[in-house]
């Protein structure tokens, strides 16, 4: 409780007349939580970073959440209703500053319009705003961050860069573009350092001998960024619908080797998973166990190949060709064969 008072005091900073009814730039800030240097980007000058929005909604989400378990329905009210208070000043504050840039994507901060798609990331995982962060800005950003992502990796014309981008496998999972995940997985593990120490620096040169500031080795945020991510390849949380997504993010060529994919005991918030992805023949069979809460969660099998499905029989049982919905498993355990 003392910390959601702690961040409605830091609301009401910007809840005043000068953010209401101020310059555009001020408008931009209404209902925000103050500048910071969290952010290490702006340490030289404190910004409205929309890093701090994201974490702070995931917050209250949670304070929420916790109300509710704990019985307390006279706070589960109030910290819901602070909760979607603060989401619609969030996504206001959003689309007041692409205008007043005149940018297409979430920018970093409120200030600068500044392009940051590394910490755009938060707000899909662990925030789980994807379905209400601005469209098509969030696709916009990603589009964005891909050019880049590629032009640097066809031409390795680039000094260093900060592996905290592993965050965005996750994030391209999650999109349902798990092709340029992949892609994505080779580039990163290429620069671990030193080669086969399984590590990243918290800054990767191109040419690992330069003579200059590497940060924290083995840095165990990207560390974490990066299992979090490699984890949503083989099953993710959906919040907006309470989904648990399974093989939105394996590769083909994963799924298609003789052996397949199997995951052993995967805890979700649903219970534990486990799952075997195999190819059979012209057919893709996957057998699913465990004991999720299907009560509360749905479970979604993506197709586990990114060609088009043809055909799908649960249990035995023909079932309609999903599109990218995924197949609806309602009992567990199951097994789907697909074909192609």
């Amino acid at each position: 409780m003392k910390t959601v008072r702690y961040i409605q005091s830091l609301r009401s900073e910007r809840k005043t007349d000068t953010y209401r009814n101020g310059t555009p730039e001020e408008r931009a800030l209404y209902g925000l939580v103050p500048q910071s240097i969290s952010h290490e980007g702006y340490s030289d000058v404190p910004r409205h970073s929309y890093w701090d929005d994201f974490f702070i909604l995931r917050g209250l989400k949670d304070a929420a959440a916790i109300a509710g378990i704990l019985g307390e329905k006279v706070l589960e009210n109030e910290f819901c209703a602070e909760r979607d208070d603060f989401r619609t000043d969030l996504y206001a504050s959003m689309r007041a500053a692409m205008k007043n840039r005149n940018i297409d994507y979430i920018p970093g901060c409120a200030e600068l319009g500044d392009f940051d798609a590394t910490s755009t990331t938060v707000g899909i995982d662990p925030c789980g705003e994807l379905g209400n962060i601005p469209e098509p800005a969030l696709h916009n950003t990603f589009e964005k961050y891909y050019r880049f992502f590629s032009e640097r990796k066809a031409s390795r014309n680039y000094v260093n860069y900060t592996p905290y981008e592993v965050r965005v496998i996750g994030t391209f999972v999650r999109l349902g573009q798990k092709k340029r995940a992949e892609e994505a997985l080779n580039f990163f593990m290429s620069d671990r350092r030193p080669a086969g120490w399984n590590e990243w620096a918290e800054v990767v040169w191109r040419n690992p001998d330069t003579p200059k500031a590497i940060g924290d080795m083995p840095h165990t945020w990207v560390g974490s960024d990066f299992l979090r991510s490699v984890l949503d390849m083989f099953a993710y949380e959906r919040e907006r619908d309470s989904a648990l997504v399974v093989a939105a993010g394996i590769p083909d060529a994963w799924i298609r080797d003789s052996a397949g994919v199997s995951v052993e005991g995967l805890r979700t918030c649903g219970g534990e998973l486990s799952f075997r992805i195999h190819p059979a023949g012209k057919r893709i069979i996957a057998e699913l166990s465990g004991n999720i809460d299907l009560s509360r969660w749905k479970l979604i099998l993506a197709s586990p190949l990114g060609t088009p499905l043809r055909g799908v029989r649960v249990d035995g049982k023909a079932s309609r060709v999903p599109g990218s919905a995924g197949v609806r498993i309602m009992r567990l355990p199951a097994k789907i064969e697909l074909t192609y």
